[in-house]
């Protein structure tokens, strides 16, 4: 796989960045995080930089959390980076959530977590790991699988699944919203916090 980078003011995309085993892309506060071949790097501009972390498990979400790194991955769970050393960060969650293959993380603005897992829905943890919501098949999303998670501006989370689109509101209600496309879904937020919904076709949603 080749990292590239689009250049928005020319309206370009530039040459191959670097090559390898590519994982997701996770935005800092002025760099982008890249896993590539099962290390963790950071770059700015075009300067790859790596932040210490090796790790085998595909990383799922990077935060910055003062000077350590706090990240998930799909069967480890949530984990910090200290100090040159790499910890778990909630052992009891990890253990629930790691076995459910974890797909998609975010940690929110309010530092809780929306966990994504192929077998078993969605959970919302506190920042203090402590298990607050799952939503999964029973209590009503469409599929156990969720592809992707993120929340827009207001708070609201959105979930990608393997059969539509779920939403629900920044106080924890049940999904208030399922797509009727019933086809994979991918989200991601805007620059003008619309979330933005791709299957076939893709759209634009506000709420």
């Amino acid at each position: 796989n080749d990292l590239y980078a689009y250049n928005l003011k020319e309206n370009r995309l530039e040459g191959i960045i670097d090559s390898g085993i590519i994982g997701y892309i996770f935005p800092g506060d002025n760099n982008i995080f890249a896993q590539i071949d099962g290390v963790l790097y950071s770059f700015i501009d075009k300067t790859k930089t790596p932040t210490g972390i090796v790790d085998k498990d595909r990383i799922v979400e990077v935060r910055l959390d003062g000077q350590d790194i706090i990240y998930v991955t799909e069967y480890g769970g949530v984990k910090r980076y200290h100090d040159g050393q790499v910890a778990e960060e909630f052992p009891g969650l990890n253990k629930v959530i790691g076995p459910q293959r974890i797909f998609s993380a975010k940690i929110r603005t309010d530092k809780s977590y929306l966990l994504g897992t192929v077998m078993d829905g969605l959970y919302i943890a506190s920042p203090t790991g402590e298990i607050l919501e799952h939503f999964n098949e029973s209590n009503g999303l469409e599929c156990t699988t969720i592809l992707c998670v993120e929340e827009n501006l207001n708070g609201d989370c959105w979930f990608g699944l393997d059969e539509g689109l779920a939403h629900f509101n920044a106080n924890g209600a049940e999904a208030a919203f399922i797509s009727q496309e019933k086809t994979s879904a991918m989200c991601m937020i805007t620059p003008y916090g619309t979330i933005r919904f791709t299957s076939a076709p893709t759209r634009d949603y506000t709420g």
